[in-house]
Parts: structure tokens; sequence; C-alpha cells
């Protein structure tokens, strides 16, 4: 007997058959697939420097944020997801601690501390993020939370526990704008770090990335007069802070300092022999003439650049005022980032050496308070560049139409 025929069409579906069951075994899952393309996408690219720069064995903290990567993964963005792709899951755009040691940010509360205990900074960026996906995969009211901070600090951190974790709502999350930092340095016993999306990630280290690159302008400005003081603290040298000012930003107050230190006027309009009077410890280091307004016999007004600038790092100027447009000789340097400062004092310059003699300066006066134990004097002021005089005239050119709020008290704010 003759065997039977298969019929070719059978052999060719067992074929096929066997085909897809050898790729289904040696196929990866799909998920696992574009988990790795994610990965290679978006590589942890916030990097901190934290407390990184230390002048003349001082401790000027410069928190910054690289741009490291960023241009790169939106490119790959771009290019590789189709037009009519759909954002990824919530859960995997939040896979960023972003962690700051040595940093509080400032912003609301969306978590309680006290009742939210966690063993470590990873735990706590955790809690946020859980926070996050639930509040906003809810789409019920109240803000998520996106920014979180730690007390890393077994001793605690003044009156919070070791361990407390809060949640924070992030006051930049309608322009992208990265967070406010409430303090800064070795002496901060916070932990802090942002949970971002995809696009707020990018944004944020834009808009970082741009405010580096105008800081470090801002100091390196060859046209910027540098100006000097050499310190006594009680009665014994302490070491020269050399300040750089700001006079394209603002150009009053930097004009009158640059004078004051050089003593071109004569008789009393000069810094030397002056004193610091009112040390506010981890905040301000105060000083001025007493009896002297300003190089210009009187009270000059606000720079809007000045204005526009953020207290956001120690060793910034800041003239000292009674309300808008009453600047005079007197200033402060900020020894931390005091952010309920910024928009009603100006900021004219900073401190590019001897930021340890600025601290030294703050240790006069006892912890917590602004009761000065010690003297602190300018033994000696003067320019060191660029220190030709510039034709500033005290007074505002030009103001705003339009009535805004300064300091509290509705003015036309000064315009040029």
């Amino acid at each position: 007997r003759r065997p039977q025929r298969v019929p070719l069409t059978l052999c060719l579906a067992l074929c096929m058959l066997l085909l897809f069951s050898v790729y289904s075994v040696l196929r990866p899952p799909l998920h696992s697939m574009h988990a790795g393309r994610r990965a290679e996408q978006h590589p942890p690219a916030l990097a901190i420097e934290d407390a990184a720069q230390r002048e003349h064995g001082g401790a000027l903290a410069r928190n910054s944020i690289s741009l490291q990567g960023a241009e790169a993964r939106a490119d790959a963005i771009v290019h590789d997801a189709p037009s009519n792709a759909q954002p990824p899951e919530l859960t995997h755009r939040l896979d960023q601690c972003l962690t700051q040691p040595h940093v509080e940010y400032e912003g609301g509360v969306a978590i309680w501390g006290a009742n939210n205990l966690q063993r470590d900074a990873a735990a706590c960026c955790d809690s946020c993020r859980r926070h996050r996906e639930q509040t906003e995969s809810s789409g019920g009211g109240g803000a998520p939370c996106v920014l979180w901070v730690f007390c890393a600090d077994p001793l605690g951190c003044d009156a919070q526990k070791h361990g407390e974790c809060w949640g924070k709502t992030w006051a930049g999350a309608a322009t992208l704008e990265a967070p406010t930092i409430r303090a800064s340095g070795a002496g901060c016993r916070w932990t802090s770090g942002a949970v971002f999306a995809a696009h707020e990630l990018e944004a944020v280290e834009r808009a970082a990335a741009a405010a580096k690159k105008a800081e470090m302008e801002r100091r390196e400005r060859s046209s910027n007069a540098r100006v000097y003081f050499d310190i006594q603290i009680n009665g014994k040298a302490a070491g020269r802070v050399v300040f750089v000012l700001y006079s394209s930003e603002a150009p009053r107050a930097a004009e009158n300092f640059r004078a004051m230190c050089t003593g071109e006027r004569g008789g009393k309009y000069h810094f030397k022999g002056m004193r610091f009077y009112r040390i506010i410890d981890k905040f301000i280091d105060q000083a001025g003439v007493q009896g002297v307004s300003s190089v210009w016999g009187g009270a000059f007004d606000d720079d809007p650049g000045g204005l526009a600038l953020k207290h956001d790092k120690p060793g910034l100027l800041s003239a000292a005022n009674s309300g808008p447009d009453t600047n005079s000789g007197h200033f402060s340097i900020v020894v931390a980032p005091a952010p309920h400062l910024n928009g009603g004092y100006t900021i004219f310059g900073e401190v590019v050496e001897g930021i340890d003699v600025v601290y030294a300066i703050n240790k006069l006066t006892t912890k917590g308070t602004d009761r000065v134990t010690g003297d602190a004097i300018v033994s000696a002021a003067g320019c060191l560049r660029s220190c030709e005089p510039r034709n500033v005239q005290p007074k505002c050119a030009q103001r705003a139409k339009e009535l805004t709020s300064v300091q509290g008290r509705p003015m036309h704010a000064c315009t040029s």
C-alpha cells in the first residue's frame, strides 16, 4: 500500500506554528524592551554640586544643576517617538530623586514631616513620588508633592526630628522654574530633592544652566569694579574680603559702594573705620557709615536689575533700605540664602574672595540672635580693578505707568 500523502497546506501550517513557538520563547517581553530603551534615553543627568567650592578656607556653597546630557536626551525623544505616540505612564516619568545634601528647598506643605518618618532620603523621595502619582491620577484637588526635604542628621534639624520627611509643593510648576533654596551649605542639616516629570526636568536643567552662565558672566565681567575690605576682628587682622560689583544690573548701588571704598569724595565718605553694627546668626553681616546716606548726599533709588536678582546663596551684597527707593550707604552681606528678601532689596555685588572672613564676622553674634559679642571693623578699603568713576544719577530716569506693590507699598516702580 502506498502511504497517504499529507496535504501541502497542512505542512506549511505546521512549519509556521513551529517557527512562531521558537520566536515566542526567544523574544524578550515587549515592556522590557521599552524599559531598556527608556533607560538609555533618560539617564540620570541632573548632577548636583554640593558645597564644592571653598574659597580661601571658606564654605561658599555653589549648588548648581548640570545641563550634561539634556540636549541629547531631548533629541532622542523627538526622533525616536512616532508622531502619534502617547506619553509614557506617570510611574515611568517620575524615576528621579535628584538628591541635594545640605540643602533645604522652599515650598508649601504637601506631606507633614512629623507624620512621615522615613529611614533615608531615598525612602523620603519614594513617599513624595507616591503622593504625586496618587494626587494626579485621582484628579482631585490639592497640589501634589514635587519637592521633598529629609532631616538626615541623627541629632535632628533644629526643632525637627531625624527622619522627618516633608513633602513640598513646587511654586515654579507653572513657569518650570528651578526650586527656591531656603538654606544651603555645610551647616544645613537637610537633604532635599525633587520628583520631576521628563519635560519638567528638561526645563529646570535648561533654566539652571542659563542662570549659572549669567552668574559667571556677572562675576567675570571685566568692566565690573573689584573692591576690597581689610577686616579686623577684636583688634586683630582677620583677612581681606574682595567683592565684584554688578555695575550693569545695579549701577546706582554699585557706584555708591565703589566710591565709598576709594574714599574719593573725601571726609566721612569712606568705609575705612566702619563697624559691622548688626550681625544676625546665619543671616546677615550689616554695616554702613553712620551719618552718611550716600556719596550723592541723600538716599538713592532702586536699581531694577538688582531687584530682579535673587538672594539665593551666601556672599551677596544687598542694599539696606527703609522702603522702596530709600537706598543708602548701608548694606548687608548675606551668609545664607534669604528668599524672603527677593524683590525688596537690591543685590549689587558678591564676595569673590574671603568668604571665610565673612563667616568669622557672623560668629560674633550669639546663636539664633542679633546680639553682637565682639567688634568687626574695616581697617582699610579700596579698589583693585575697573576703578574709574561712572556717570550715574541717583534718581530713577523712567518709571512704569502701572502701579505695582514693592514691599507692600503701591508705587510706580523704577524701570531705568
